[in-house]
């Protein structure tokens, strides 16, 4: 954790009859300065198969989005 800036963290995720492959992840959230704003950056890896986390992206990019509308929508009710 860098305060203000940056947080990681790591998982296993095993599931044996799952369709998801399963894995050993690194999820990286990075915060920075955007204008008047804020930036947020997410990048996931796996540390033996990167392949594996192809399905992630849709699923993060949803969540991002969602976000993204959500904090606009705060905004303009300020």
């Amino acid at each position: 954790v860098e305060e203000g800036k940056k947080l990681v963290y790591s998982w296993i995720w095993r599931f044996p009859e799952a369709s998801l492959h399963n894995g050993d992840y690194v999820l990286s959230v990075e915060f920075s300065e955007a204008g008047e704003g804020s930036r947020l950056s997410v990048t996931q890896s796996a540390s033996q198969d990167e392949h594996a986390i192809q399905p992630h992206e849709e699923g993060w990019q949803e969540a991002l989005n969602a976000l993204h509308d959500h904090l606009s929508n705060v905004a303009q009710a300020g």
